[in-house]
């Protein structure tokens, strides 16, 4: 970038390259621990993990390291395949547990229960009500649902934004190509899913996006960065910088293209998931559970996902 021009064998700058990453991903993980400790010394009794930020910026790096492209290509895989793309999210899935599990979950800051039923969060204003002995919080009512109930009420209140999301997703991101002066040509290259045609391609693809996908950034995104906000922020500060922050981290995946049209197009991809990402903080927020953001991300991925092979078979 300066203009220096470095004579190394390709091998040898690859190696540079990958020593880099891993000790900036290094550091991060060490200033995400020194972090904890930190705070657990302090007293923080709301929540006393890493910051949400660190440990994203670490998982990044760490997955950069990963030469998934190199390893799958020895295997005979394409990268960019239905099965590739499986690989690629299992990795991505590990990648998710275990720097929840290591950083998070083995420090006490959450436990397991916590990512997945999230308990001590910020109560907003419609999460108390006046029982007969009193105040009662959802949290409590929750609680003393029977587990198979509450699972199904989390479902139905899953199945029941889905509609909304879509349709506010659509209508943003037509609003958004119309003001940038888009097309869906200028958007198609930025689309995570390969592109499938067999019946054994189109279930890989299915059950990266709608199954493999949800579970790892549910995991993550839900269970302990907006679970670690809606501990020691307002509720809906809360909600808001998690949806915005799940809508940015996107960006990552996206292939920009042309530089004349890569901020637009950053702009509609960042735009057009916030209506899922403000539904999902919310959702994991009001229900206090996993599973029903976790059934709402796997239903709207598979959803788009089954639209999109109805749209490309219906064009002659």
């Amino acid at each position: 970038m300066a203009g220096i021009k470095v004579e190394l064998p390709q091998l040898v700058g690859l190696a540079v390259a990958e020593a880099t990453i891993l000790s900036l991903a290094a550091g991060l993980i060490a200033a995400a621990a020194a972090q904890t400790l930190q705070r657990r010394a302090d007293g923080w009794t709301d929540y006393f993990g890493p910051s949400p930020f660190l440990l994203t910026a670490a998982l990044i790096l760490l997955l950069m390291v990963v030469p998934l492209r190199t390893i799958l290509s020895h295997l005979g895989i394409d990268i960019e395949s239905p099965s590739g793309s499986l690989s690629g999210l299992l990795v991505y899935l590990i990648g998710y547990v275990a720097m929840v599990h290591f950083l998070v979950v083995r420090t006490g800051a959450l436990s397991w229960h916590d990512v997945v039923r999230p308990r001590q969060l910020a109560l907003g204003r419609d999460d108390v009500s006046i029982g007969p002995m009193g105040p009662i919080s959802d949290e409590d009512r929750l609680n003393a649902t029977p587990a198979a109930e509450r699972l199904f009420k989390d479902v139905g209140w899953a199945l029941l934004l889905l509609i909304p999301v879509i349709v506010a997703t659509v209508l943003l991101l037509a609003l958004l190509m119309t003001a940038l002066g888009l097309t869906e040509h200028d958007i198609a290259p930025s689309s995570p899913v390969p592109a499938a045609t067999s019946f054994l391609d189109r279930l890989y693809t299915l059950v990266a996006v709608a199954v493999v996908a949800p579970i790892g950034e549910e995991i993550f995104f839900r269970g302990f960065a907006t679970n670690a906000w809606a501990r020691s922020l307002k509720r809906h500060r809360a909600i808001l910088q998690a949806g915005l922050f799940f809508a940015f981290i996107h960006l990552i995946n996206v292939d920009l293209g042309d530089p004349g049209t890569a901020l637009r197009v950053a702009v509609v991809a960042f735009g057009g998931r916030i209506p899922v990402s403000m539904a999902l903080a919310w959702l994991y927020v009001r229900r206090r559970s996993i599973y029903a953001s976790g059934a709402l991300h796997s239903a709207y991925n598979g959803t788009l996902v089954i639209l999109s092979w109805i749209a490309a078979s219906s064009v002659p």
